[in-house]
């Protein structure tokens, strides 16, 4: 099947699109690719002549990238000729893999853009969203959260070299903004919008980030997403609400500061779960239903409300802090944690479903934060909407980049 598929690349433009197109669907869907057969039946003479000719040797680099970046995508096409010595098919690898990410978050942010029109129209009470948001916030997040820690395989997973490597880049992110903060303020920024520009380069949007990796990696790759943020939902949150705390004019009390803390709803989630993961503790099975019935809507959902809560016209004439932290977010945050997770060895689908989490945008639940604590919401407002604007452009690019470095 592969042979064929090859031959007819190499001697008709018309097949090779047909081909690529089967290839790619069947990279996002996880199944086979149909018989060529059909595909075949039409060629012409020299075509078949053609298909008997010796196999053509094809770019070896374009053939690693394909095994470190897309392994089930290698297993079925490469794999069984390299176990004969034989060479691989061409898949003429960046224009494949692009589209194959393509397709995969196109769905994703068509939720993002349904939030949008529904904020926007009549069909749905606006004071809905409200409710939704908390809704989602308190019970639909974490039971995802919940249930996918707890029943998660942690023994395969990198943990020791993920948590370095994620919590590193947010605390090396969090780290060089308190630094800029002396020639930030000289340059006009007030105590509020720094806040709102430190969490929106440090926040990510976990909504996104969990329905990307599961349409592209599948359970291993929601299971990874997890982890990650189980590793960063603690930091994160605590230099969020320390800056919250010292540079939004609210009280900076020290109870104050570890009850928000210790009350966050992602935190305790999460925290449970690995608790029940690692103890072998399991709920009662009809409310284990209930709570994976939560999680199952948590996804749509939570990207519906990210579309919602996005200010188009606010973000049409964006400020100075507005595009540095957008800048900070989907280009200086992946470099540095792709970058520190390829020097610490991380390869593969890992790498590259930590890509996923550094490219994402903004959390929307840091609006909520700085609306309480008195930040600049409405700048976090603009924010968050150019940063999944851009991010629709930008995952795809850090994720075919991550693939070259995922291949050594």
């Amino acid at each position: 099947m592969v042979r064929t598929a090859a031959r007819l690349a190499m001697s008709s433009a018309k097949p090779a699109k047909k081909i690529t197109m089967m290839i790619s669907k069947a990279a996002l869907t996880g199944r086979s690719v149909p018989s060529l057969k059909n595909h075949t039946a039409s060629i012409s003479a020299s075509e078949a002549e053609a298909q008997r000719k010796p196999f053509v040797k094809v770019n070896i680099h374009s053939e690693s990238r394909l095994a470190a970046a897309c392994p089930a995508l290698y297993s079925e096409f490469c794999a069984p000729h390299r176990a004969r010595g034989a060479a691989c098919v061409n898949l003429r690898l960046p224009g494949a893999l692009m589209t194959i990410v393509f397709e995969s978050i196109l769905p994703v942010f068509l939720l993002v853009i349904l939030g949008v029109a529904l904020r926007r129209s009549t069909l749905v009470d606006q004071g809905l969203w409200i409710g939704l948001e908390q809704f989602g916030y308190y019970f639909l997040f974490p039971a995802l959260l919940f249930s996918t820690l707890a029943k998660a395989d942690l023994a395969g997973l990198e943990a020791d070299e993920t948590a370095v490597a994620t919590v590193g880049s947010v605390t090396l992110m969090s780290a060089a903004l308190l630094s800029a903060w002396p020639l930030l303020r000289r340059g006009g920024i007030s105590g509020p919008t720094f806040t709102s520009v430190f969490q929106t380069a440090t926040r990510w949007n976990a909504f996104i980030a969990l329905a990307v990796a599961e349409k592209l990696f599948g359970t291993a790759g929601l299971s990874l997403t997890a982890l990650v943020m189980a590793l960063l939902i603690i930091p994160i949150n605590f230099y969020n609400i320390a800056v919250l705390t010292w540079f939004g004019g609210g009280s900076r009390g020290i109870g104050f500061f570890f009850l928000k803390i210790i009350t966050n709803p992602l935190i305790i989630s999460s925290a449970l779960g690995i608790l029940f993961n690692l103890t072998g503790i399991e709920l009662y099975g009809p409310v284990m239903t209930a709570v994976d019935m939560l999680a199952s809507a948590s996804l749509g959902l939570g990207l519906i409300l990210v579309g919602a809560g996005l200010k188009i016209a606010d973000a049409l004439n964006p400020s100075i802090p507005v595009l540095f932290a957008v800048v900070l977010k989907l280009i200086v945050m992946p470099v540095f944690m792709v970058g520190s997770s390829a020097l610490l060895g991380i390869r593969g689908d890992a790498l590259l479903v930590i890509a996923v989490g550094a490219a994402v945008p903004t959390a929307m639940n840091g609006y909520l934060l700085a609306k309480q604590m008195g930040g600049d919401a409405e700048l976090y407002a603009s924010v968050a909407t150019i940063q999944t604007a851009a991010s629709f452009l930008t995952i795809p690019l850090v994720l075919f980049v991550t693939g070259y470095v995922a291949a050594g």
